[in-house]
């Protein structure tokens, strides 16, 4: 006989906007077992069900032993366990699906209590530094743990200060794709049908790949001439780019009066997502991307690292501002932005 169904509660949100009408909508689950106990099948029912760009799934940790919690790389320990899926496909990263959870736990710490058994939801009692209150850390089923914290990010031209949750991804410099080769031509020919140009008549600044786990990103700046926000895409177009998940990226206007260093937006048809509103992951390669370039063009009257803060946007239809920095020392992209909450429920498992 099979288990009787119970009920888990969720959260609805929004990542990288004030707003429940911008930004990138998600839902947080909670359940009561560890998330990797629970049939892949049974949750991607689930978040199918939702009809969320991501659902994030949040338990607490697999077992009480240190190893089973414990980054495979770094020996630091996890908070709480989280698996992220598309309404098609389970995906082993996802900075927006990490931001809603981080803000979900911070907005019901007796719900996140009762999930991890602590009483904080990141109460340290697993061997972590102390006085890190606003800080926690998930653990991945790739055995990598990402961490989230409540912060605040100076703006660099205005020097104001804003609230927001920040991120640390691993950092995806890329590498650049050869001139020529055959999957420059095939990349120019999905970014022309794309954009509905000849390919010959894109001008392309730049393109280059990830590596490692990021081996599937597909990272592109447009030159002088081209625009994304706004721009009709024909996004079914970057299923023969070759890649699974494409970055593109520009400067923004000359004209433009704000306080962001680039512009992005990200398509993913072939993963079930024709377009991501707004793409914590795709910051891992736009970060060191967009700080070496602007520190090549750096000079005494506008002096910059490689660590200066960045504001960017991602100009879908929804849109986002994201708050972003490169941490060349750990190897980290840090991207953070706001999160608002707009609805809850319960659901059946």
């Amino acid at each position: 006989m099979a288990p009787a169904p119970f009920t888990a509660p969720f959260l609805l949100l929004s990542a990288f906007t004030s707003s429940p009408n911008s930004g990138n909508p998600a839902a947080v689950v909670f359940l009561p077992s560890p998330v990797i106990s629970y049939p892949s099948e049974k949750l991607q029912a689930i978040a199918t069900n939702l009809n969320q760009p991501i659902t994030a799934f949040v338990s607490a940790l697999p077992g009480t032993a240190a190893e089973v919690n414990t980054d495979k790389d770094t020996g630091v320990q996890a908070d709480f366990y989280i698996r992220w899926f598309t309404v098609s496909v389970e995906i082993p990263l996802c900075g927006h699906g990490t931001l809603v959870a981080a803000k979900a736990i911070f907005a019901t710490p007796d719900l996140a209590a009762q999930v991890n058994g602590k009483s904080k939801p990141n109460g340290r009692a697993n061997g972590n530094t102390e006085g890190e209150e606003n800080l926690l850390r998930f653990q991945t089923t790739t055995g990598v743990i990402v961490s989230a914290r409540k912060t605040t990010f100076t703006i660099p031209k205005t020097a104001s200060e804003v609230e927001q949750i920040q991120i640390s991804f691993p950092h995806a410099p890329t590498v650049p794709i050869l001139s020529a080769s055959p999957a420059e031509a095939k990349i120019r020919s999905a970014l022309g049908k794309a954009l509905k140009k000849p390919a010959g008549d894109v001008n392309i600044m730049y393109m280059g790949h990830g590596e490692g786990s990021f081996k599937d990103y597909l990272l592109i700046e447009l030159g002088k001439g081209e625009t994304l926000e706004g721009r009709e895409i024909v996004k079914d177009a970057f299923r023969e780019s070759g890649f699974g998940i494409n970055v593109v990226t520009t400067a923004p206007s000359p004209s433009s009066t704000g306080d962001e260093v680039f512009l992005s937006r990200m398509f993913a048809p072939s993963c079930g997502v024709p377009e991501d509103q707004v793409c914590g992951s795709a910051h891992c390669l736009l970060v060191p991307y967009w700080a070496q370039k602007r520190l090549a063009a750096s000079s005494a009257n506008e002096p910059t690292t490689l660590e200066t803060p960045m504001v960017a946007l991602q100009v879908s239809q929804r849109g986002g501002m994201l708050f972003v920095s490169w941490d060349t020392k750990e190897g980290v992209a840090k991207i953070g932005g706001d999160v608002v909450v707009w609805g809850k429920g319960e659901v059946f498992v």
